[in-house]
């Protein structure tokens, strides 16, 4: 009558130029969830807790845990109802004054489907920092994609990082959002509350697809009590002339604003070639300029070529 999951996960940011930064996480989830499919009721009972250590005498770690109930009722086989109700406590650096992370929330939405190709998921609720909402959008055409999320929550530089893919060296290549290449500047290495609105569109012919991504990003610290907003924009095109050749060009810029200090602009144009030589061999060519404009001014023009064999 339900499944019962418990996990434990461990993960560790390591930075080789600066141990001080280095930090190690430990964290439990259990979840309780009703499984009779006769029912247009669904439930579930669940429990997070996460640690995070720094390992620097001067830094101060992040503890979160939060215990919730959630609830769902189907109206039809395209119109649902849900709901959660629950409390956390986190314990977190932040500036002198600001109330304890903790308390009580809810939050209630709804999930509809009014077709197979477009989707909507939507709700609201409270917090310990006030309102939170959500969104999420999708229309599916023949050839076109479209999406549209809106998000609020409190989470850290660790996660962002944790959360990035990244390629052969080491460097973020994609968004876990929009899957494309990513060159946002990182936020500062603090627990911040994060509300983030995005936009994607994709057109896709039988060899070439075209997308364009737009968001805004907004960050309140809450140790150091600095507002950043963050803009971005990107566009790329890829083409597939074969099943052994990929083409890609594209253009994304970034621009971040604070409360404290200058502002920063990142353009980045990038154009890469991948081809498949043979069952174990690939290689890639791709050109790169990056400008950044800001207390930190660069510019970098790159050149790379790779040879990839695996067995």
């Amino acid at each position: 009558w339900a499944e019962t999951e418990l996990r434990y996960t461990q993960s560790t940011v390591l930075y080789p130029d600066d141990s001080n930064r280095n930090s190690f996480s430990d964290g439990v989830d259990f979840r309780l969830a009703g499984q009779k499919a006769t029912t247009r009721w669904s439930w579930a009972l669940g429990y997070r807790a996460q640690s995070i250590d720094y390992r620097a005498a001067e830094r101060v770690g992040v503890t979160t845990r939060q215990g919730d109930l959630q609830l769902g009722y189907r109206l039809s086989n395209r119109l649902g109802l849900n709901g959660q109700v629950g409390r956390e406590e986190n314990d977190y650096p932040r500036a002198r004054g600001t109330p304890a992370p903790e308390g009580n929330f809810w939050d209630i939405g709804l999930d509809w489907q009014p077709s197979p190709r477009i989707q909507l998921s939507l709700g609201g609720g409270r917090r310990y920092y006030g309102g939170n909402w959500r969104l999420d959008l999708s229309h599916r055409g023949r050839r076109t994609t479209l999406s549209a999320a809106y998000s609020e929550g409190v989470t850290t530089r660790r996660q962002y990082q944790l959360a990035l893919q990244l390629d052969d060296t080491g460097q973020p290549i994609i968004d876990v959002n929009t899957q494309l290449l990513l060159w946002e500047i990182l936020p500062r290495d603090e627990v911040y509350l994060r509300r983030r609105a995005q936009l994607n569109y994709s057109y896709g012919t039988r060899r070439s697809t075209t997308s364009f991504s737009l968001y805004q990003e907004w960050r309140e610290y809450q140790e150091s009590r600095i507002d950043e907003t963050v803009r971005g924009a990107g566009i790329k095109w890829q083409w597939a002339p074969g099943r052994r050749v990929d083409f890609n060009l594209g253009t994304d810029l970034v621009l971040s604003e604070y409360s404290t200090r200058s502002d920063d602009r990142r353009l980045v144009g990038y154009a890469t070639l991948t081809r498949k030589l043979g069952r174990y061999m690939d290689t890639r060519l791709e050109a790169r300029h990056t400008r950044r404009d800001s207390s930190s001014d660069y510019t970098e023009n790159l050149l790379s070529a790779r040879l990839t064999l695996r067995w």
